[in-house]
């Protein structure tokens, strides 16, 4: 009995012996502690954020206060050329509107008018005293050399006629600068017309609105007859290239610059990506939102389309950040 206790005393020694020495787990504190530095973007050769998808280029046509919308030439999903027609839109107002505009312009040729025939009025009465004054010293060198040659009832006439010319030229001088005042005065208000006149004949003209490139029609009005003011007629996207607006922080600034590569995905756990280029960085928002950060966009243009993209799209972009210190 007293052999297997000892035996017994000595295995207890031996089991407290080893689980002495097995090492303890570190505190959670310094665990979280690791855990709690990742590596920041930039570190890893790039910045991830968030864009949204637009077509290269846009247009929609809208009916503009007074305009009628008299026929749409094109129906959603049509692919358009350049210059080609869309609509008609006519606006009843434009011809009293050109009436009106004309008569003003009128108004200020009546006035040029009136300006270049007192002028030649006026050239007429100094060509006229110049004869008369011309008269006048003809009869004054035929007296000096016939002495009794009586001069005084030709003489007469003449120098009142010459006085009654020249104040007419007096008149017509101040008449004409009041009227060069009135031509100076209304001459910025003259050019005014002169564009408003064109614009109006060029809408007159051009009733038929054509497409401004190649496009696809993404939008038309569904009902025309009922088409209100500042409605849309239509909408054109040009999808032969595709926009990634991308919204950055300021400290991202950078690392996100014109010319650097950027990779679009919708998910970067798929296998789908396509490359871009930053193309610009457009100006921050001086009013900032509810976060009160700073936020600037970025314009990322892709190499080439692809189907697996669409307008409206949020993806994910990554900017290559390397080389920035």
């Amino acid at each position: 009995m007293i052999c297997r206790g000892r035996w017994r005393l000595a295995l207890l020694a031996v089991y407290v012996a080893l689980t002495s020495r097995v090492a303890m787990p570190p505190p959670l504190v310094a665990q979280s502690a690791a855990t709690a530095s990742p590596k920041r973007a930039a570190d890893l050769g790039y910045i991830e954020c968030q864009g949204f998808v637009y077509p290269n280029r846009r247009f929609t046509l809208k009916l503009r206060p007074g305009e009628r919308l008299d026929a749409v030439m094109v129906t959603k999903g049509d692919r358009v050329k350049a210059g080609q027609p869309l609509a008609r839109i006519v606006d009843p107002s434009l011809p009293a509107k050109y009436l009106d505009l004309t008569a003003r312009k009128n108004d200020y040729s009546i006035l040029q008018d009136e300006i270049e025939s007192l002028t030649l009025e006026i050239t007429l009465h100094r060509a006229a005293a110049q004869r008369v004054a011309a008269r006048i010293e003809n009869l004054q060198k035929l007296k000096e050399t016939l002495p009794d040659y009586p001069i005084d009832k030709e003489a007469e006439p003449l120098i009142d006629k010459k006085f009654e010319i020249e104040d007419q030229i007096q008149i017509g001088t101040a008449r004409l600068a009041r009227l060069h005042a009135r031509f100076n005065s209304q001459q910025p208000m003259a050019s005014l017309l002169d564009r408003e006149l064109g614009a109006v004949r060029a809408r007159i003209d051009q009733d038929l609105v054509a497409a401004p490139f190649a496009a696809t029609v993404v939008e038309r009005a569904p009902d025309p007859d009922r088409l209100a003011s500042e409605g849309v007629v239509c909408e054109l996207w040009d999808k032969s290239a595709f926009l990634i607006e991308v919204e950055i922080l300021q400290h991202q600034l950078p690392y996100v610059q014109p010319g650097r590569t950027a990779t679009i995905a919708v998910d970067f756990a798929h296998a789908k990506s396509v490359q871009g280029t930053v193309d610009s960085i457009e100006p921050g928002n001086l009013t900032p939102d509810a976060s009160g950060h700073p936020k600037f966009k970025a314009v990322v243009k892709l190499e080439k389309p692809v189907p697996w993209l669409r307008p409206g799209m949020q993806v994910a972009v990554r900017v290559r950040s390397e080389g920035v210190k």
